[in-house]
């Protein structure tokens, strides 16, 4: 489903320390580096969220310079922020880590 939504670049899979591609284009930046900066966002997204009243906490999505990023349950998927429509990624996205 996501390899049909245009501007969706990839899908990776965080595994302990390291990326996973499982499908789309060749990440070209420190794999280990991302990853950690990943969790490193979720630990604090954990703590902030019962302060906001945020109820569960499962992920995050974010614009770095030309890159956008979904990262839900270990699963991060790499998009063209111009491009991509966010009203089918994100809800896709929620769909399956709900599912999993």
């Amino acid at each position: 489903m996501l390899e049909n939504i245009k501007g969706v670049l990839g899908v990776y899979q965080v595994k302990g320390k390291s990326l996973v591609k499982l499908w789309g284009d060749d990440l070209k930046m420190d794999k280990e580096k991302l990853v950690s900066y990943l969790l490193e966002n979720m630990e604090i997204g954990y703590s902030q969220a019962p302060k906001l009243k945020m109820g569960s906490f499962l992920g995050y999505a974010m614009i770095l310079d030309d890159i956008g990023i979904v990262f839900l349950n270990n699963y991060l998927i790499i998009t063209d922020p111009k491009k991509v429509n966010w009203d089918y990624v994100i809800p896709y996205m929620m769909k399956e880590v709900t599912r999993a």
